[in-house]
């Protein structure tokens, strides 16, 4: 089972791999802690990281890449760890693309995906014959950039990836634009755009209309081509997708400077087009002309006679036409003849053969006849002797006979024990086969849920724009967190939150997505409520919906009602209302505090001894109103960062070294700061685990 789960770990890798490719922002700030790390790792592990540096260096400096890359390659050959070198082989690939040495990158991406192909890594195995064609592409082998983008969507369509789908549809497009084939690259583009839609996936849907837009233009059509590419701008604009936006609006004003130029007058796409047919109706004309100057030549040649002699040369060239017909028809006579011929030599040499045959047959009888009357002389002397020889070889056979039965036994029992050891072993097989299947798709969910997760939490591009000097350090346990993060406004008032769900993973993923959802509901519904009610009114609907139920009611000592609970599903919470105007902030928090950073001071505002989703009808939860000055800054967070264990005696980080940490930091520019949190937690962890998800969100006035 460890063997199926570390398989599962290399798949994701890979994918994380590819994954930073598309988004290289991702690891931008990993690079330092991966390079110190590289110092103290050994074997796969230390490829794992090379092919990481590989991918983070591989938009900035791809020759950097290509140096980690081959060292990973070294690496996992000594190991003999395929996964490493088939990521290897793709990281250089990508790199070699980068610097336009194409030839190279064909042959390390061709070398990948036989490694992919033994292990039947489908995905993978996709992705690198897409990746194949786009290089054919770049060396202007459209035929066999076709053949594997085809391969590719093959395997893409059996495994319904309908995002990639889109993308290798799209792809395709694209080599049919570069043969000049621009209403199949239309047609491919048009497959593509009706996928993304259907899978509401907008940058998809932009990217492929600014495609169809511009290939419109080159056919001419100038007004197709500004439909499309005003709904890509429309579309772009509408989800905030400010650079493909800017890019449909170059295309618009390229298509409008052609359609003003070229204006009534055709394209010269349209100009080929009608060059080629002309060419081809002349060809036409000419052919037609000889045979019309053939006909005309005889009968000038014939107009002259009388029509007695006009009949006779008529009759004559029909002769003539006849005479070459029948000497055709005899030349193939003829050969039928010679084959008939060749076929009765070929029958009188196999008539030959039998008879020699035969002959060779009645010398052997005659042979056979002489040695009979020679055995049956000797077989008098000979018969004494063979009985005496009977009698011996049978008492040796009894003997023989009595231990073979007993070997028969036993080879009857081994065979036995063998095939229930087969049956054994195949019953194994069926079993690892459905547990990889199993873990594959639990793998491939937990990958889903991660997207969806993605999908919910704001936008790091939304947060900047209504809290334009902050910084998110957002760091699940695994793919998908029971922390989250949320922003929100109306008019000048911002509503921004760090939450902890109950359970980290999956099923704390699945808590932070039902909170996110329950507090977007309140602020959309109810307007202008302070953040204390806010909580109060999500700790109930929580429990409303999550039909958590009182176990008991116990009475403490002093009187006072105790309630326990079934479930105790809900979350942590630090809540906050700014106002952007009169620089006021309210702050309430179920267990999570506020800190708050004044003139190299630390203040901080306690949260509620409540949990959201335990409380009883009538627990509040207080309204703490600050009034903020220039270059305050604010920090919410979970109890991820001071309870992570580690360090020397593998202890916690604890409250008061996480206050001074960022009473140190604090007057740091913020991104400078989200790097330093980063690095001081996980050097902290060392070579340990991380326990919980964690989050911190800081914000300066």
């Amino acid at each position: 089972m460890n063997t199926i789960y570390t398989r599962i770990l290399e798949i994701a890798t890979f994918f994380i791999l590819i994954a930073f490719v598309a988004n290289p922002s991702l690891g931008q700030d990993q690079i330092l802690n991966l390079e110190e790390k590289l110092e103290t790792v050994y074997g796969r592990e230390r490829t794992q990281v090379l092919n990481q540096l590989a991918q983070l260096h591989l938009r900035k400096n791809a020759t950097q890449s290509i140096e980690y890359a081959n060292e990973a390659l070294k690496v996992s050959t000594e190991n003999d760890y395929p996964n490493g070198e088939s990521n290897a082989r793709i990281n250089l690939g990508n790199a070699h693309s980068r610097l336009n040495d194409h030839w190279k990158a064909l042959t390390s991406f061709k070398k990948a995906l036989a490694i992919f192909e033994k292990s039947n890594n489908r995905s993978a195995k996709a992705y690198t014959l897409n990746q194949i064609g786009l290089e054919y592409k770049h060396l202007k082998k459209y035929g066999d950039a076709n053949i594997y983008c085809n391969k590719s969507l093959k395997i893409y369509q059996s495994l319904n990836d309908k995002e990639t789908i889109a993308l290798v549809e799209s792809n395709l497009g694209d080599i049919y634009n570069k043969e000049g084939q621009y209403n199949q690259a239309i047609a491919k583009y048009t497959r593509s755009l009706k996928i993304d839609r259907e899978i509401k996936n907008f940058r998809g849907v932009v990217e492929t209309l600014v495609r169809i837009g511009s290939t419109y233009s080159n056919l001419g059509n100038f007004n197709r081509a500004e439909e499309n590419l005003q709904e890509a701008m429309t579309i772009a604009k509408k989800n905030k997708l400010m650079s493909l936006y800017n890019s449909a609006k170059n295309n618009l004003a390229v298509v409008k400077r052609n359609k003003a130029q070229y204006g009534d007058s055709k394209t010269q796409f349209e100009k080929d087009q009608e060059l080629e047919s002309q060419q081809y109706i002349r060809e036409m004309e000419e052919k037609t002309m000889q045979i019309q100057q053939q006909s005309s030549k005889f009968l000038e040649e014939i107009e002259g006679l009388t029509e007695e002699k006009q009949l006779i040369e008529l009759k004559s060239r029909i002769q003539e036409d006849e005479y070459n017909r029948q000497l055709l028809a005899k030349q193939h006579e003829t050969e039928q003849q010679e084959n008939k011929i060749q076929l009765l030599n070929a029958e009188n040499e196999l008539n030959q053969a039998e008879l020699d045959k035969k002959g060779a047959e009645l010398d052997k009888k005659n042979a056979e006849a002489r040695n009979a009357q020679i055995i049956h002389g000797a077989g008098a002397g000979a018969l004494g002797l063979v009985i005496i020889m009977v009698i011996l070889i049978y008492s040796r056979y009894k003997a023989k006979q009595k231990a073979n039965i007993a070997l028969a036994e036993q080879n009857d029992k081994i065979t036995k024990q063998k095939d229930e050891i087969l049956k054994q072993k195949q019953e194994i097989e069926v079993n690892r086969d459905k547990l990889a299947k199993q873990n594959q798709q639990i793998s491939d969910s937990i990958d889903y849920a991660k997207r969806i997760q993605t999908a919910v939490l704001p936008s790091y591009e939304n947060v900047t724009n209504l809290l334009p000097d902050s910084m998110i350090l957002f760091k699940p346990k695994a793919k998908v967190s029971g922390d989250f993060y949320w922003v929100k406004n109306y008019g000048d008032t911002v509503l921004f939150a760090a939450a902890d769900c109950t359970g980290h993973g999956v099923p704390g993923a699945f808590m932070s997505i039902i909170c996110n959802n329950i507090l977007h509901q309140i602020v959309t519904q109810y307007e202008n409520l302070l953040p204390g009610s806010i909580l109060k009114l999500l700790s109930h609907e929580v429990m409303r919906r999550l039909q958590q139920k009182k176990k008991s009611n116990l009475e403490n000592k002093d009187g006072s009602i105790k309630f326990e609970w079934e479930v105790k599903d809900g979350m942590d919470i630090a809540l906050c209302s700014y106002n952007r105007a009169t620089l006021e902030l309210v702050y309430a928090g179920a267990h999570n505090p506020l800190y708050l950073f004044r003139d190299g001071e630390l203040s901080e505002r306690k949260g509620e001894k409540l949990s959201i989703g335990g409380t009883k009808q009538d627990d509040t939860f207080t309204d703490h109103k600050l009034q903020l000055q220039k270059g305050d800054v604010i920090y919410l967070f979970s109890d991820g960062f001071p309870d992570q264990k580690g360090g020397p005696n593998n202890k916690k980080f604890y409250y008061a070294p996480f206050q001074e940490l960022l009473k140190e930091i604090h007057q740091k520019p913020m991104e400078e700061q989200k790097i330093t949190l980063d690095k001081t937690i996980t050097d902290w962890i060392g070579s340990g685990e991380q326990i919980d998800d964690i989050i911190i969100f800081g914000v300066r006035i």
